[in-house]
């Protein structure tokens, strides 16, 4: 069943003003050949952070110090997830899915039926055993028993894959990057319902922080009828209407972007890193470093986060 369409504002507020009151620190240089993805913190201690031909750094310091943890395969990989300190869940390309249950010391490769050209760009647990992933042939799979098996719960005519966003294990959000739809869910999954049909155009992440609050970061797009620059976008109705928050001149590319409340939040791309403190109606440049490339923005709380570069550089966030 179709849906009437939310309505969608593209007039933006313009540029980005300083912004207080934390610092970022770079505690790994970015050095690597390895392209990575994607970061997450279960804690202020413990993160990871993966990337290709199955490469898992681990900190257990906050940040400070990494270490290489095997994988088990060779696959790049492209998202991790993490429920607490020991569980935790990996995926990527060729198939690839894999799952810990000591924080990384092993990692095991989830047999998972299907094609085997499959990527796996998003995934989301809200406990041991409640799970979501989507890949680049536009389907949504669903766990039920921890990754072990897997079965379809959404999908999309243009394929792609899409962005998740979950706020509990009842309530989460879809965006398929190849087409208009946004889809939720308010069942753990059992239905999605397309909710309205936006055209961010080149978005590149999805995160709400309740039902209500949700917002999108895109990069710039390669036709003309786009603006040369990149934008957040912004809901107060779950997604049923957007508005275009705020434009920020400067960036070509916004690659993640979190909130750890409904006013609170940052975006980070290409060498920048933007807070808000107004639900991102209005962005300040929090951080610049030429050089660096991020990937990925993590939070655990207002006071602890972390950037991930995309040759493994890693940025801390410290409040004096």
């Amino acid at each position: 069943m179709l849906l009437s369409c939310g309505l969608f504002l593209w007039s933006c507020q313009s540029g980005p003003t300083e912004s207080e009151p934390g610092t970022w620190q770079l505690v790994r240089e970015s050095s690597e050949d390895v392209y990575y993805s994607s970061l997450h913190f279960a804690d202020r201690n413990n993160g990871w952070a993966v990337g290709d031909s199955g490469t898992i750094l681990h900190t257990g310091d906050g940040g400070n110090t990494w270490e290489y943890q095997q994988s088990g395969t060779q696959n790049d990989l492209r998202e991790v997830h993490f429920i607490d300190r020991q569980t935790g869940w990996a995926a990527g390309a060729d198939n690839t899915l894999l799952r810990t249950d000591d924080g990384g010391q092993s990692w095991q490769l989830l047999a998972i039926s299907g094609d085997s050209t499959r990527l796996f760009t998003s995934i989301y647990f809200t406990d041991e055993v409640t799970g979501w992933t989507a890949h680049n042939h536009g389907e949504i799979l669903h766990t039920q028993d921890g990754g072990a098996t897997w079965e379809v719960q959404a999908s999309w005519e243009k394929g792609g894959t899409a962005l998740l966003s979950f706020v509990d294990d009842q309530v989460g959000y879809a965006k398929p990057v190849a087409d208009t739809l946004l889809l939720k869910t308010s069942d753990g999954g059992k239905h999605w319902v397309p909710i309205s049909h936006q055209r961010f155009q080149w978005e590149t992440d999805l995160f709400f922080v309740d039902e209500q609050h949700g917002w999108v970061s895109n990069t710039k797009g390669p036709s003309s009828y786009w603006p040369d620059y990149a934008n957040v976008f912004g809901t107060t109705d779950g997604g049923i209407t957007w508005t275009c928050l705020d434009t920020l001149t400067e960036v070509l590319h916004l690659t993640s972007i979190f909130f750890v409340d409904d006013r609170v939040g940052w975006t980070a791309g290409l060498h920048y890193i933007f807070h808000t403190t107004d639900g991102g109606r209005t962005w300040g440049l929090q951080f610049e470093e030429e050089g660096l490339f991020f990937e990925d923005i993590c939070f655990v709380d207002a006071e602890h986060g972390w950037a991930l570069d995309y040759r493994g550089g890693v940025c801390k966030y410290i409040v004096p």
